[in-house]
């Protein structure tokens, strides 16, 4: 297990940068575009039109940590073209830090890897040296990734730890699809990229792309494709897909899109981000839904943020919680209790018990990101020696709770706040 300074360091460095990065992402975003096409207007139009899509605009109320592994994605594609242009190892090597970091804080960003061979296609690079070097990056980045984590976290049963865990992942979220009529497919599943990008854009960038695909322009497609391919048909077949996870492909789409305009329209360079982002506004309604997320942005940010309110008081209650207590916590959770636990404390540590909890020293709190089944939280208690232990569960969980309380264990509830 690595000092505490690293985990604390990691979980800060995500919160600040949550904060700032609706503002930085722009930059490495223009920058990456403008080296792409050297053109400054596709770049601009393109990035202003980015930040008012509807993932990316909800994504900063929201807080995802895929916003923070997006900037250095694109950070480290634009150390990548940098390197191409300029064959100078040191761009290669900051991309290969960038690239590390974006998959340490979120994995599956990983599956956007082809954008490199895509830029490797456009430049017309074909020097083996250079091909190989490629591959390595991305695989060193990934190895790195899969040490530093088990160096970090230890060994877990994560997905990511095996083979067989991942397609065991695989396999249930992939399952469902079959039981799902086709209409419920394509609203479920297709709109989430649709919704993600705004219905007028997803509706252009079919446009832009069946025109660059009549014309041939084969260096556009690959660029595209080697980009948002494999991230968009993998959340297609996995049940349910979400915006958050084909946030990866909105630049290259919107991309698309502005370099269609400038070729062919280019007149209205200067109007079509508001074309845009005002048709996305009029073709939805306001919503705090996150997976489909409204074009109707202001309005929507307004009921988003009264829907993430209510769990930072929950996560609230349950850190001033003067019980001993084990938490049991999902995924979209995690943010706010870690934030109201770790904001009582100047400095803490953590010790792994199990294989999925943590132990807060100082705090008589352990934290478990495994939920289930009863019988895992049951043997954790029993060899840990925390009987003594309230069971919190911050949102609504299969667990049976009755069993639980019916065994003399103090549970604390989803339906006590």
């Amino acid at each position: 297990m690595p000092p505490p300074a690293v985990l604390e360091l990691f979980l800060n460095m995500q919160s600040e940068m949550e904060g700032e990065l609706p503002t930085l992402i722009v930059i490495p975003a223009y920058l990456l575009i403008r080296k792409i096409f050297n053109n400054n207007s596709i770049a601009f139009y393109t990035v202003l039109t980015f930040t008012f899509a509807p993932s990316i605009y909800h994504a900063s109320v929201y807080g995802f940590p895929t916003f923070v592994s997006l900037f250095f994605f694109i950070t480290s594609l634009y150390f990548f073209i940098i390197w191409l242009d300029d064959t100078k190892y040191l761009w290669l090597i900051l991309s290969f830090f960038a690239l590390t970091l974006s998959i340490l804080f979120k994995a599956d960003l990983i599956l956007g890897s082809g954008a490199y061979f895509g830029l490797l296609y456009m430049r017309k690079v074909k020097e083996r040296k250079r091909i190989i070097a490629t591959f390595l990056v991305i695989s060193v980045s990934l190895i790195s990734y899969l040490l530093i984590r088990k160096w970090i976290v230890g060994t877990s049963e994560g997905y990511s730890t095996s083979v067989p865990n991942m397609w065991e992942w695989f396999i249930r979220f992939f399952s469902p699809l079959f039981s799902k009529g086709l209409s419920h497919v394509l609203t479920i599943q297709v709109g989430a990229i649709a919704y993600g990008i705004g219905l007028l854009s997803f509706g252009m960038v079919i446009i832009a792309f069946t025109f660059y695909l009549i014309k041939r322009r084969a260096d556009i497609l690959v660029l595209i494709l080697s980009w948002t391919a494999f991230p968009t048909i993998l959340w297609l077949l996995l049940w349910v897909n979400s915006a958050r996870h084909n946030m990866l492909s909105v630049l290259p789409f919107l991309m698309i899109i502005f370099l269609f305009v400038y070729e062919k329209a280019p007149r209205f360079m200067a109007f079509f981000p508001i074309i845009l982002i005002l048709g996305n506004y009029l073709m939805t309604s306001p919503s705090s839904l996150t997976g489909h997320p409204s074009g109707n942005l202001f309005e929507s940010s307004v009921l988003l943020e009264n829907r993430v309110m209510p769990k930072h008081l929950a996560a609230k209650k349950i850190a001033e919680l003067e019980d001993d207590k084990i938490i049991l916590i999902k995924e979209s959770f995690r943010p706010y209790l870690y934030f109201e636990i770790f904001s009582l404390i100047p400095k803490y540590e953590l010790t792994k018990i199990g294989d999925s909890c943590y132990k807060i020293e100082g705090q008589d709190c352990i934290i478990c990101t495994k939920v289930w089944p009863t019988s895992y939280i049951e043997n954790i208690i029993t060899k840990y020696g925390l009987e003594e232990y309230t069971i919190v569960f911050p949102v609504p969980t299969v667990l049976n709770l009755d069993a639980l309380k019916e065994k003399g264990y103090k549970t604390y509830g989803y339906e006590q706040y």
